[in-house]
């Protein structure tokens, strides 16, 4: 299992980290990401960060979190996270 050969160095990293049931997760979640708007997504899967930049969390498994940039038009850009 693998992210996107685009991914920053530092989600890659975060990710290889990650149980294998997390890593399924965190692909499954990414997947339903680029078929679905984020604002189709529910708050259970999804929420946007307060602030000035354009951020959200998904919520792939209980203790991991993903955060997404999404500009208008831009390519998703993402890191992974474990909350352990």
């Amino acid at each position: 299992m693998q992210l996107p050969s685009d991914a920053s160095p530092r989600a890659v990293i975060a990710f290889d980290q990650l149980a294998d049931a997390e890593k399924a997760a965190v692909l499954a979640s990414l997947q339903l990401l680029e078929r679905e708007s984020l604002h189709l997504l529910s708050p259970a899967q999804a929420a946007r960060l307060d602030g000035p930049e354009p951020l959200h969390v998904l919520r792939p498994a209980s203790d991991v979190r993903v955060l997404v940039r999404a500009g208008a038009g831009a390519r998703l850009r993402y890191r992974t996270s474990s909350v352990r």
